[in-house]
């Protein structure tokens, strides 16, 4: 995921935090608590989907958000994405107006 990309979408309405190794954004999530994640499916470190499930079974991240970005665009990856416990599975290349709809949808401004 190209976090510079998403910082310029999201950095006006929102404050983002970027981490491009997920097992960083797990820490990193767990002494923010952040309202919103988005994770992608396959960067350095743990894969997005042992990520999600790892936020969803941690009881301070329980509740966030998380979205999953990702270049697997195949049914069955989209519905492992939301069984790991995604709220919402965005494909790359994804539009700018279709990201920030949906953040916007699970967190409205």
């Amino acid at each position: 995921m190209d976090l510079s990309i998403v910082e310029e979408i999201l950095g006006d309405a929102f404050l983002v935090h970027c981490t491009s190794d997920n097992a960083r954004a797990f820490s990193l999530a767990k002494e923010l608590r952040p309202a919103l994640v988005l994770l992608d499916m396959m960067p350095p470190g743990d894969d997005g989907l042992a990520i999600c499930q790892r936020m969803r079974a941690d009881r301070t991240l329980h509740d966030a958000v998380i979205i999953i970005v990702s270049a697997k665009a195949m049914p069955k990856e989209r519905e492992n994405g939301l069984l790991a416990g995604a709220d919402a599975y965005i494909t790359k290349p994804f539009d700018e107006d279709e990201l920030l709809l949906t953040v916007q949808q699970h967190l409205p401004i």
